[in-house]
């Protein structure tokens, strides 16, 4: 009967012992929409994708947008748990009512231009705009990013040439032919995107940075709905662990970035221009690193927060529903990951 009972016991505790491995090996399912089509952007993701988001018990699939208010809206819906959008964006949709916050920031100032190509220079200011013809996507969050500029220098869009106003057209497919056959002057873009596209074929282009002239805004960032970070705290933090581990190795190792996304194209059937790849990589881990001082990648912070929470307020020049600075973030996660031995603990 001793005998018995033993045995008993050393197969309960094996079986514990098993289902207590099943349940750290078993692997969730994510998909992250991203705010436009996927891209060298997203090369970290691409190699996190393959052996980091794994190893936090994380399946990762990506997709692609028409932008932050379609990834946002996607939130709202419960279609996904975790997507790319923009601050400013994230401001809008909260005003409204989306339950949604940022869990990091990519950038903590906007990558946002306008650009021009082959000597024709806009760097001077937004002044040096006025009276030309600017290609826009109307969706796009660079265009709400745009306007605020000129909000906030007084310069008045038509879309009509009209005397001492910048003439706004609207860009089709990215609106680069456009800019090459000369229709529009200039092109309102993401710097690691058109702009590296023209570098990559040996053009001069020209750009002027908005966050130099009054867009003074959080950019992209990881934004989750609140339900997800009421009911599964763990898979958020899974996921920031994540995907901070794969930007830095993206960061350490850009090479790889380039080779992930290769792959990914050729699965894909996406073109893939090396040179192109590699400058907006480049750009992108610029544009990462910026203004982060000591902090870890994905850092931000009420002060941040505030900044952009005004610079949209005098922009749209609304009151936004009174939103306060803490309802538009949750900074936990990326301090749990600052701390040293914290995201190992996390892994499977």
């Amino acid at each position: 009967m001793m005998k018995l009972i033993c045995s008993v016991a050393v197969l309960l505790l094996t079986l514990s012992a098993c289902g207590d491995n099943a349940r750290n090996t078993a692997h969730d399912k994510v998909t992250l929409q991203v705010s436009w089509s996927i891209s060298p952007e997203h090369a970290a993701f691409l190699l996190g994708q393959e052996e980091i988001f794994p190893s936090y018990g994380i399946n990762l699939e990506l997709a692609p947008s028409r932008g932050s208010n379609e990834t946002l809206a996607s939130i709202e819906a419960g279609r996904y748990p975790f997507v790319i959008a923009s601050a400013e964006s994230l401001v809008l949709a909260r005003a409204q009512g989306t339950p949604a916050r940022s869990v990091l920031q990519f950038y903590r100032e906007s990558p946002a231009v306008v650009f021009s190509i082959d000597g024709s220079d806009i760097s001077q200011g937004p002044q040096s705009l006025v009276g030309r013809k600017v290609g826009i996507i109307r969706t796009s969050t660079v265009t709400t990013q745009f306007n605020f500029m000129l909000t906030q220098n007084n310069i008045r869009a038509s879309d009509e040439r009209t005397p001492g106003t910048v003439q706004t057209v609207t860009a089709t497919q990215g609106g680069a032919a456009q800019l090459e056959s000369g229709q529009i002057d200039a092109l309102t873009q993401y710097t690691n995107y058109a702009p590296a596209q023209f570098r990559a074929q040996g053009r001069n282009v020209s750009e002027l940075f908005l966050k130099n002239h009054g867009v003074d805004t959080y950019s992209a960032g990881l934004i989750v709905s609140d339900n997800t970070l009421n009911t599964d705290r763990d898979l958020v933090q899974r996921f920031v662990c994540a995907t901070i581990e794969s930007l830095e190795l993206a960061q350490r190792e850009p090479a790889r970035a380039i080779e992930a996304y290769r792959r990914w194209s050729a699965a894909n059937a996406g073109a893939f221009d090396a040179e192109y790849t590699r400058l907006s990589i480049e750009s992108t881990n610029r544009l990462l690193q910026a203004a982060l001082g000591n902090h870890r990648i994905g850092y931000h912070d009420e002060p941040g927060w505030q900044r952009t929470l005004a610079t949209v307020r005098a922009s749209e020049r609304r009151p936004l529903a009174n939103l306060q600075p803490n309802s538009l973030f949750d900074a936990a996660f990326v301090a749990y990951a600052t701390e040293r031995g914290r995201c190992a603990a996390l892994k499977r």
